[in-house]
């Protein structure tokens, strides 16, 4: 319990650090935008016709924040966090796959055919 608050803590930090560091979102209220964006992402992932909620997070997240900020920044800012999305799991992925490479105890070679899989086991 105590990760999942810290957690969240960190990322309402993460929202309020990004509304400060870029000045159209100055005056946008971060939280409730971060908030928006769970929930738009949430719906994105419960939506099983698009991969990863394509178009459809981006858009939910668009309709919810409209009455927060303007849509034009809402539109710049889900683009940036799907790419920002995409670029963390694209690391995330390489990584474990680097290291379940590294540390495989085995490297075994493809076999051509069940007698060899035989014979070597």
């Amino acid at each position: 319990m105590t990760a999942l608050v810290a957690a969240l803590g960190l990322f309402a930090l993460a929202w309020i650090a990004l509304g400060q560091g870029h000045p159209a979102l100055a005056d946008a209220p971060m939280l409730q935008l971060g908030a928006l964006y769970v929930l738009s992402s949430l719906l994105g992932m419960l939506t099983f016709v698009t991969p990863g909620g394509l178009g459809v997070r981006e858009g939910a997240f668009i309709a919810l924040g409209s009455s927060l900020a303007p849509p034009d920044l809402l539109a710049l800012l889900a683009v940036l966090l799907r790419i920002a999305t995409l670029g963390c799991e694209f690391i995330v992925s390489a990584v474990a796959i680097a290291v379940l490479h590294r540390t495989s105890p085995t490297r075994r070679r493809p076999t051509n055919s069940l007698a060899e899989t035989v014979n070597h086991e």
